[in-house]
C-alpha cells in the first residue's frame, strides 16, 4: 500500500468540556505530525476547535490518524467511519481508545494504544510494505474478525522526541485564543 499523504484529526467535544475554552491543539498528534514529517510524508493536522476539517486533503489522503478522548468519542468514531467510507485506512488513538479498543474497532481499522509516537510510526512502515501486524508492540485490530491485542508499546523517551512544528496544524496562531461563548450564562442553565 502506498502511504504519502497522512491527515491527523483531533476531533472537538460537542459537550461541555475545558477544551471547548482553549483553542490550542494538544500536543500529541502535532509531535506525531512532527515526526512523520521528518520522514518524509506529507501530513496536516486539523484541529476542530480551532478551525474546520479541509475534507479535500482528508478524502485525497492515503490514511488517516484520530485522536479520541471519552469527550470527543462520538465525533471522532463519526470521522472514521467518513474516512471509512472513502476506503481510508482510519487509526485511532488517545486515552479512550487505549482503553476500549474493542468499542473504536467497530469504527476504524487499528487502534494504537498508549503512547504512539514509535508504534505509529512502525505501523505505517508495515501497511507501506504489506508486512504483518502481529509484531508492532502497542496496537490492536481486526484479523478474520477477530481481535488481536498486541503486546503494550514502550514508553517514549521525552527528550528524544522532535520540536512540534505547529505549521502543520491548520488555522494554527502563536496567541492562545480563548472561546467562552459556549458556557454563556444565557446559554447554560445550569449556572
Amino acid at each position: 500500500m502506498e502511504i504519502k499523504r497522512v491527515s491527523l484529526i483531533e476531533p472537538a467535544s460537542r459537550e461541555p468540556s475545558m477544551w471547548n475554552f482553549i483553542k490550542q491543539p494538544r500536543l500529541g498528534l502535532v509531535i506525531l505530525a512532527t515526526i512523520l514529517k521528518n520522514k518524509g510524508y506529507e501530513v496536516r493536522v486539523f484541529c476542530e476547535s480551532m478551525s474546520s476539517i479541509d475534507w479535500d486533503f482528508v478524502y485525497s489522503s492515503d490514511l488517516c490518524g484520530i485522536s479520541c478522548m471519552t469527550q470527543t468519542a462520538n465525533p471522532a468514531y463519526e470521522i472514521a467511519e467518513e474516512v471509512k467510507k472513502k476506503k481510508i485506512p482510519g487509526i485511532m488513538g488517545g486515552r479512550r481508545v487505549t482503553f476500549a479498543p474493542e468499542e473504536a474497532l467497530e469504527h476504524c481499522d487499528v487502534v494504537v494504544r498508549g503512547e504512539g509516537d514509535n508504534s505509529f510510526v512502525e505501523l505505517l512502515e508495515a501497511l507501506k510494505k504489506n508486512k504483518s501486524l502481529k509484531k508492532i508492540k502497542g496496537i490492536s485490530f481486526k484479523k478474520s474478525e477477530k481481535i488481536v491485542h498486541n503486546p503494550a508499546g514502550k514508553i517514549v523517551d521525552i527528550n528524544k522526541l522532535p520540536s512540534p512544528d505547529l505549521s502543520l496544524v491548520k488555522g494554527y496562531t502563536n496567541k492562545p485564543r480563548f472561546d467562552f461563548s459556549f458556557y454563556r450564562l444565557g446559554n447554560n442553565p445550569e449556572f
